[in-house]
């Protein structure tokens, strides 16, 4: 179902399920709860699950170009602030990483895959690579 607004054409998201939509309502709560300055959420990755690879990854009209690098850099940065937010919790270097820090790693390796033009998670698969030497991964 389309919605026409101020002279912009949009999916009924009462109606359609579309998972950029879902991934940015549930990192929208997980931030706003956590503000990734406390314990880490409960499920992390629960939003980044919700993710499936570049937005619009077959259409290369120029007034998509900014809302896949805004989700690009918002998938990166959600990513980046769990992690830091549950290695927090973790052991000392060398030491057994926990699941949930393994599980997050497997996560930046997923979306990295899903969307190799995405300089932001390429960025943060080589910060977390060290991540993974360090944890013994």
């Amino acid at each position: 179902s389309l919605v026409v607004r101020g002279g912009r054409v949009s999916l009924n998201r009462s109606v359609v399920w579309v998972d950029v939509s879902a991934f940015e309502r549930r990192a929208d709560k997980l931030e706003a709860r956590r503000g990734f300055l406390g314990p880490p959420p409960e499920d992390p990755l629960g939003a980044i699950l919700l993710h499936g690879g570049a937005l619009l990854s077959d259409v290369e009209a120029s007034w998509v170009v900014q809302p896949r690098e805004a989700l690009r850099e918002r998938v990166a940065r959600h990513l980046s602030r769990s992690l830091a937010a549950v290695a927090g919790r973790q052991p000392a270097p060398g030491a057994e990483a926990a699941p949930a820090v393994e599980a997050l790693l497997d996560a930046v390796d997923r979306a990295a895959r899903q969307d190799p033009a995405s300089a932001p998670l390429q960025r943060l698969l080589a910060q977390t690579g060290a991540l993974r030497t360090d944890t013994g991964g």
